[in-house]
């Protein structure tokens, strides 16, 4: 186990291992969940390049997130309207440079295989057109959906797509944990493949 210190707490990490190679990790969330103030659905899209009616309304309004950072969260009406997307800076500026967020991930229900949500993550007014993975905005995620379930209690699992739409697909798996009516863990994780290394020297 590794232990981050990051600005929202410590960040606990589990190693996934294939004999003796590392293959992935879990991460838990430093925070509990919480979830804030609703965002109106048409300023959500508006900000997304979206018609007012892309927002889907049947489990929650757009809202924020956090599990540790905090997110606007919002559910899209298919993969189609997720698809379409497109961030429009001029209007995160407008309606968001005063929120105490201004990142939003919009998200589907796929049903896909073994994919059960599809996102996507925008934070123009930090440099980020788009991410491809996002654990800090689906950590928060999954906790919202299971918060939102019936069920007093539940471990829900859940498994994410994000970053299809810009070439750079990342599956990450999601998990909250919920007792007598409250999310009390949440964790994200998954496989990696190394990309690049390299070495700093310091003198």
């Amino acid at each position: 186990r590794l232990v981050f210190e990051e600005q929202a707490g410590l960040v606990a990490i589990d190693l996934i291992r294939d004999g003796t190679d590392v293959i992935g990790a879990r991460v838990a969330a430093p925070q509990p969940l919480t979830v804030g103030k609703r965002i109106a659905p048409d300023v959500v899209a508006a900000a997304c390049g979206l018609p007012s009616d892309a927002i889907a309304l049947d489990h929650h309004t757009p809202c924020i997130a956090s599990c540790g950072a905090l997110f606007i969260m919002a559910e899209v009406k298919d993969r189609s309207v997720l698809a379409a997307a497109t961030p429009r800076t001029e209007l995160f500026s407008r309606h968001f440079a005063a929120e105490s967020t201004n990142s939003i991930l919009l998200y589907t229900r796929a049903a896909e295989g073994h994919v059960d949500i599809r996102c996507r993550m925008f934070a123009p007014l930090h440099g980020i057109a788009e991410d491809p993975a996002t654990g800090s905005a689906n950590v928060a995620l999954v906790g919202l959906l299971a918060q939102l379930r019936p069920e007093s209690d539940l471990t829900l699992d859940l498994t994410i797509l994000q970053g299809v739409e810009m070439g750079r697909p990342s599956r990450l798996e999601a998990r909250a944990v919920k007792r007598s009516g409250d999310v009390v863990e949440t964790s994200i994780g998954g496989h990696c493949v190394p990309v690049m290394s390299g070495v700093l020297t310091l003198r």
